[in-house]
């Protein structure tokens, strides 16, 4: 199994992750944007995106989009038990990772663009406006999360691919010099995220 990848991607850790609490192991195949490997003819018949990740599973099924690619991973081995197999466990778990893909990281990813990709990679000024959104949808979101870890160690009861999915997402906005720390119960979930052999792998 193939994960065409870029180790600054935070949406390309999410599958890395998943796979290695699975035991799966998978061939990474590097993609370097300077050159632009994402632009190549051959690349973007495998995703039309031309983004990472792009799963290409052994028989050749591709995948691109990286929650969908935690669904399929874990409904893979659903003896590894990371994706509920009850109604409403599994709308639960799909309910977070929609919410990260439409709010939460929505806002990190504007709020990294402007301060971290513009000035760092493109040589461009930050459009604090924007940052200013991004930051703004940070503030708004984070206490919703926060507050659905409150007596609780996992996102959904039990550790799942919605704490893969939105805990990527947290590392990379502590990354990109949003506050986490000041959500207590954030804060003490990544804790318990980073101890885990396959975020540290």
């Amino acid at each position: 199994m193939k994960l065409y990848s870029n180790s600054f991607s935070p949406n390309a850790r999410r599958p890395r992750i998943c796979a290695a609490e699975l035991g799966i192991k998978l061939d990474i195949v590097e993609l370097d944007f300077q050159k632009g490997d994402w632009k190549a003819p051959a690349y973007l018949a495998k995703n039309p995106m031309g983004k990472v990740p792009t799963l290409e599973d052994d028989d050749g099924f591709l995948l691109w989009e990286s929650p969908a690619m935690l669904v399929y991973l874990a409904n893979k081995h659903p003896d590894k038990g990371l994706a509920p197999t009850d109604a409403r466990g599994k709308a639960d778990v799909a309910r977070w990772m929609f919410w990260n893909a439409s709010h939460l990281e929505s806002g990190v990813m504007t709020f990294a663009f402007e301060k971290m990709v513009k000035p760092q990679f493109l040589g461009q000024p930050t459009d604090e406006a924007r940052a200013a959104l991004g930051l703004a949808d940070w503030d708004r979101f984070a206490p919703v999360l926060d507050a659905q870890l409150a007596g609780k160690d996992w996102l959904c009861g039990k550790f799942s691919i919605a704490d893969i999915a939105v805990g990527v997402t947290v590392d990379f906005a502590a990354m990109v010099g949003l506050d986490v720390a000041k959500h207590r119960n954030i804060s003490a979930w990544m804790g318990r995220l980073r101890e885990r052999a396959s975020w540290k792998a």
